[in-house]
């Protein structure tokens, strides 16, 4: 199938009232297992490259890879550049073929967040890239072995929401509503009010960073509040990384590097497919 957007496939996953997982694909089983996945229960899926959580891996030929991947799929399948702190990191995804990239301006302050966030959209509008903007601070760490909680006085403002989305032109927003990048310390502290806040003030796709680790039954309540986007890295290449070890430790001398190959290729099909079950993906193709 084409290659699509994030606003083309999230569009339709905010009338309907499901979640998109986004996939970071740091390496090909990954990518490969939520592909197949993906195919085989007829769900869209978006694929992301994150410069931060694989870092030995040069953009050019990690965002290529989720491209062509996605670009074979028997499903629709958007690429995005996750976490794009720079003008110069989005022109390198859409070099390499991204159909979406996001430009995160969260750290500044409000206006120059706009400003920037207006400089790579006068980038993405010409070509039909789509946009994802952040408003609202997500703190935690993806790959780091540290535990978070979110921090009210960081969490997306409605109403401001409405006016960085109206000033920006963004294709979808990230928020921040208490979620938080890799674990979650304690009881998790989710404000879904301002989920619901923000939906009833903007017209485009919502996002969730920070989506795994949690509950399996918080998911549908999150996803019923308006968000229709939900990056979902720590928790399953944390067990995708245990899988890969137990099965060296069950071979002890006698392992071969493809034999690893295939046993992730199968641990994150599986996995990935639980996930787009779990947030009512399947089927929606």
């Amino acid at each position: 199938m084409p290659l699509v957007t994030v606003s083309e496939i999230l569009t339709d996953a905010r009338k309907r009232t499901y979640g998109i997982p986004c996939f970071i694909g740091a390496t090909m089983e990954m990518t490969l297992g939520a592909v197949t996945a993906a195919e085989e229960i007829s769900a869209p899926l978006i694929l992301g490259y994150n410069e931060a959580v694989a870092p030995a891996i040069p953009m050019a030929a990690g965002m290529s890879m989720l491209v062509r991947a996605a670009k074979d799929a028997r499903v629709p399948v958007a690429t995005i550049l996750d976490h794009g702190t720079s003008y110069d990191a989005c022109v390198k995804a859409v070099r390499a073929g991204s159909s979406s990239v996001m430009f995160d301006g969260s750290h500044l302050d409000y206006e120059e967040n706009i400003a920037r966030t207006r400089e790579v959209r006068r980038l993405t509008e010409p070509i039909g890239v789509a946009l994802e903007g952040e408003l609202g601070s997500i703190g935690g760490s993806s790959f780091e072995f540290t535990e978070s909680a979110g921090t009210r006085q960081n969490f997306t403002d409605p109403q401001q929401a409405a006016d960085f989305v109206d000033r920006t032109k963004v294709n979808v927003l990230a928020i921040s509503f208490g979620n938080v990048h890799g674990p979650y310390r304690g009881d998790n502290a989710l404000d879904l009010d301002i989920v619901r806040q923000v939906f009833q003030h903007v017209a485009i796709p919502l996002v969730m960073h920070g989506g795994s680790g949690l509950a399996d039954e918080l998911y549908p309540q999150i996803i019923d509040a308006g968000i229709s986007k939900i990056n979902y890295y720590t928790t399953i290449a944390r067990k995708g990384a245990l899988a890969t070890a137990e099965l060296c430790a069950q071979q002890g001398g006698n392992i071969i590097e493809h034999m690893l190959i295939a046993r992730r290729i199968e641990f994150y099909h599986q996995e990935s497919k639980r996930i787009l079950q779990l947030f009512r993906a399947a089927g929606k193709a």
